[in-house]
């Protein structure tokens, strides 16, 4: 029956499903996916500098060019990179024996995740059913089925999207992100972001926030002065409130303002791209005067597309004079939805830059603070 068909669910599912549960894990469960001789080496969040997919690299003995699912680079370049293959079944990948020597330490050294099915073997086997050196990490059915169960509706999106060349979207509806935007961010905002709608975030290896973005999304990016640094709270009446925790500093002494906002409409949601093409070049100044360029040193390669549409109600191009500026008198405590804006600021600006949602009340509770300065 065409319902027993594996390719019901496509790899690149499980592929995903891997990808979300590495990047989003901490040491403990990271450990989980890695084989024992690797987890010394990656299960520290720090230590992971990031996870490229689909790289090509190198032709078998088969002529054949091999494309590995992702390469695992670390921070400390005395580390190895480590190519990684998914597979539904080990015994998938235990009949193209002309790719073992990209994991077995001959052309590149890596392992193989699988799902495990309850008669798992600790590495891959050859031809003669002996254990090579290649590791095998078993992905517990149960586990990826409850994912499965919890993030259906955004894989089929995502599948129809590309079958039908649509725009994904998601349950839940659009959301709304604040990105600050500060010191050598606003350079790069200014220079690449603004001019060819795109905006980069620097690998972080625990991109919890920035991966749930998608293309018909609306980003809010600030740029802000404060003083004190980073007291980011909304005016209170009590002027001699204490907003901050574990801070002496009185509502009265906090000054801020935002330089400027603009809110853009994202065409292209979270993505990865290690690529020196344009427009992905735009940030990695000091690595494109490399030669040759290594991906593994990339920092720059976790990216959002958007656009300004002058037409979009909901989109803001900031082409204010220099001296206007949205102080923080304009967000007061007793609205709910200023109180949660400040919030995001504060947060990403923490962050450095990472994204923080806020709802669509607080996203038009802004909208009518910008339509009155």
């Amino acid at each position: 029956m065409f319902y027993n068909s594996k390719k019901l669910i496509d790899e690149k599912v499980l592929q995903q499903y891997f990808f979300e549960q590495f990047m989003l894990a901490d040491s403990s469960q990271r450990s989980n996916l890695l084989p024992k001789k690797y987890r010394n080496i990656f299960s520290n969040t720090a230590s992971i500098k990031g996870l490229n997919p689909e790289v090509e690299i190198g032709v078998t003995s088969k002529g054949t060019k091999h494309i590995t699912d992702f390469i695992l680079y670390p921070v400390n370049k005395k580390n190895p990179t480590v190519n990684i293959e998914i597979k539904w079944n080990a015994n998938d990948f235990e009949k193209q024996i002309e790719r073992f020597e990209f994991y077995d330490g001959t052309k590149g050294q890596g392992y193989i995740v699988a799902m495990g099915n309850g008669n798992n073997h600790e590495y891959i086997l050859d031809k003669n059913g002996q254990p090579t050196n290649i590791p095998v990490v078993y992905i517990k059915q149960e586990d990826f089925k409850n994912w499965f169960s919890k993030n259906a509706y955004d894989v089929v999106s995502q599948a129809l999207s590309i079958k039908l060349n649509t725009k994904p979207n998601r349950i839940t509806g659009i959301k709304y992100w604040v990105i600050v935007i500060v010191n050598a961010s606003l350079n790069h905002y200014q220079k690449h972001g603004r001019v060819k709608g795109i905006w980069a975030f620097k690998d972080r290896s625990n991109p919890k926030e920035i991966m749930k973005i998608l293309a018909e999304d609306y980003v809010i990016f600030v740029n802000l002065s404060c003083n004190p640094a980073r007291m980011i709270f909304p005016m209170h009446r009590n002027q001699n409130f204490q907003p901050g925790i574990n801070s002496q500093v009185k509502s009265k002494d906090i000054s801020w303002y935002l330089n400027f906002v603009d809110i853009a409409k994202v065409s292209n949601g979270y993505h990865l791209n290690f690529e020196d093409k344009p427009p992905y070049d735009g940030f990695d100044e000091d690595w494109m005067t490399q030669n040759p360029r290594k991906p593994e040193e990339k920092d720059y390669t976790q990216f959002i597309r958007f656009a300004f549409d002058k037409y979009d109600k909901f989109q803001l191009f900031w082409n204010k004079n220099s001296n206007v500026k949205v102080y923080r008198k304009y967000f007061h405590e007793s609205n709910e939805g200023h109180v949660e804006f400040c919030d995001a600021v504060r947060d990403s600006l923490c962050v450095q830059g990472d994204a923080r949602e806020i709802s669509k009340t607080t996203f038009d509770s802004i909208l009518q603070i910008l339509n009155k300065i």
